[in-house]
């Protein structure tokens, strides 16, 4: 099993502001949704690591009704005010998602699998 994502990259400028829309838009084996977001706030915090995947719901309206702290999305805006911070917002988040992909690979990996003991008496 090996997981991936497509990940799609927009940027736009308007006036001295750049902006970068990181979207998964497909994914194999996995969820779309690998940006994590504060619940009360929805505000972006962090990149989803293995855990988060199965941690928070895959939407603002499911953390709500479940009291959940954090919730994940397929998609994060924000705006920088220099070229030199819109091109690391882009390779950072492209560096989060494939590692990300690696660990949920890694991780579905140890789950498949079989195992032989061999048990004798004493």
């Amino acid at each position: 099993m090996s997981v991936s994502f497509t990940l799609e990259q927009t940027t736009a400028v308007s006036g001295a502001t750049y902006q970068v829309t990181n979207t998964v838009t497909a994914a194999t084996d996995a969820d779309l949704a690998v940006f994590v977001y504060i619940t009360a706030t929805q505000k972006f915090s962090h990149y989803a690591a293995v855990a988060d995947m199965d941690a928070w719901p895959n939407s603002y309206e499911l953390a709500q009704v479940t009291g959940a702290e954090f919730y994940r999305l397929p998609q994060l805006c924000r705006t920088w005010s220099s070229v030199i911070d819109m091109q690391n917002d882009l390779s950072y988040t492209l560096f989060r998602v494939q590692d990300l992909a690696d660990q949920l690979t890694e991780f579905q990996g140890e789950l498949v699998g079989t195992t032989t003991t061999v048990i004798t008496g004493s």
